[in-house]
């Protein structure tokens, strides 16, 4: 197996279980591949969000997070300990919502920012 798709294996497993940054990806990759770049990491993510494997998330602490593709969801961000825990959404009707008609909406994200008790 060459070592590009192992990365994007390893990257994918990384990012099934929590919101990852490509620092944080390439720190835990480092340990087993020594001479990665991170250069290397970005480009595999970038290619993995284009293949729609992989979700990114702007905003979070003004940092760029990426997820494994699920189903539409939102997220709850604690802002004192920078947890995020995904949010169900396919309840929710966004059709009130007054879109221009030359708008195309690709995405919607839903963040709810606060914190959890006992996070004080």
């Amino acid at each position: 197996m060459s070592n590009i798709h192992r990365y994007k294996t390893e990257i994918i497993s990384l990012t099934q279980t929590g919101h990852r940054t490509a620092e944080e990806i390439h720190k835990k990759l480092r340990r087993t591949y020594l001479f990665l770049g991170i250069g290397t990491v970005y480009r595999n993510l970038t290619e993995l969000v284009n293949e729609w494997v992989l979700m990114k998330h702007h905003g979070l602490w003004d940092k760029i997070l990426y997820e494994k593709s699920k189903p539409p969801h939102g997220h709850l961000f604690c802002q004192y300990t920078g947890m995020i825990e995904d949010i169900d959404v396919s309840m929710i009707d966004f059709t009130w919502l007054q879109i221009p008609d030359n708008f195309i909406t690709e995405e919607i994200q839903l963040t709810i920012a606060g914190h959890f008790k006992g996070a004080e």
